[in-house]
This record gives C-alpha cells, sequence and structure tokens, in this order.
C-alpha cells in the first residue's frame, strides 16, 4: 500500500468556464474546460506547477485563463491552435522556472505526458467538484514525486 505524501497548505481550484463561453450538451451541463490529451497535459502542467510551489496561485490562473482562451479558440475553429498551445507551454514553463526560457532540445517521455495528462484530469475533476482540494492536492503530490517535483 503506498503512502499519501504531506501536501503544502495552498490550494488551488482551477476556475471551470462559464456556460456562456463553453459548449454544453445541455442547460445542466458542466461546461468542458478539457477538450483533449493536450489541453489535460497543460493543465496537469499547471496543478503541478501550483502543487509543487513552483506557481503562485495567481500565476495558475492567468495560465488556466490562456488554457480557457485555447480551448474557446479550438472549439470555434480557429487558426493557430497549434501555435497557441505550444506558446502556453513555453510560458508554463517560464513561470515555474523564474523565467528562464524553455530549452530547445527539452522533451517529455511518453510516461511523463501520461503523469501530466492524469494531473490534468485530477484538475479537471476538481474544478467539477468530484474531487475536494485536499484529494486533488494529494494525488497532485504523488504524481510530482514519480516526476521528481517534490519542494
Amino acid at each position: 500500500m503506498s503512502t499519501i505524501n504531506p501536501v503544502n497548505s495552498a490550494f488551488y481550484t482551477p476556475p471551470v468556464a462559464s456556460p456562456s463561453t463553453a459548449t454544453t450538451s445541455s442547460s445542466t451541463a458542466k461546461p468542458e474546460v478539457f477538450q483533449d490529451a493536450v489541453d489535460l497535459s497543460l493543465a496537469g502542467r499547471i496543478a503541478l506547477g501550483v502543487n509543487d510551489g513552483r506557481l503562485s496561485s495567481d500565476q495558475a490562473q492567468e495560465l488556466t485563463s490562456q488554457l480557457s482562451t485555447l480551448n474557446q479558440q479550438v472549439q470555434s475553429g480557429g487558426p493557430g491552435v497549434s501555435n497557441l498551445r505550444s506558446l502556453l507551454s513555453q510560458q508554463i514553463y517560464s513561470d515555474a522556472h523564474n523565467g528562464a526560457s524553455m530549452p530547445a532540445n527539452l522533451t517529455a517521455t511518453s510516461s511523463e505526458m501520461r503523469d501530466f495528462v492524469q494531473a490534468g484530469r485530477v484538475a479537471k475533476q476538481e474544478s467539477e467538484g468530484n474531487l475536494s482540494s485536499t484529494q486533488a492536492s494529494d494525488f497532485l503530490a504523488q504524481i510530482g514525486q514519480k516526476l521528481g517535483l517534490e519542494t
């Protein structure tokens, strides 16, 4: 049985897109913030950054807002989505590394990508109210430890 690692006391709850900006299948459905694995990965990197103390809550809110804007662009079929995702990825890295530019040869292994997507799923479940902040923080700490992101 694995143990749950201690977590920091600062919790961040990713905001959910407002119904006016998200596509829903019915009036009672919750808005969809994360559209696919790439967006889940970006959301996961934001959540992990907050959980390990590399991103402030304000930085995370700004990055999540940019992710929401990106999702709106994806839904509307706007051009340049790949470039916008790349720019957001670079901004997440820069914010989490004290303004450093992302190295040109930086790559993530398939295992790391799965962990980022899993962290995004945790963030999504928390934003939908299916996980408490404490539960999400515990899960993110476990994922962060696996990735070597201990604080």
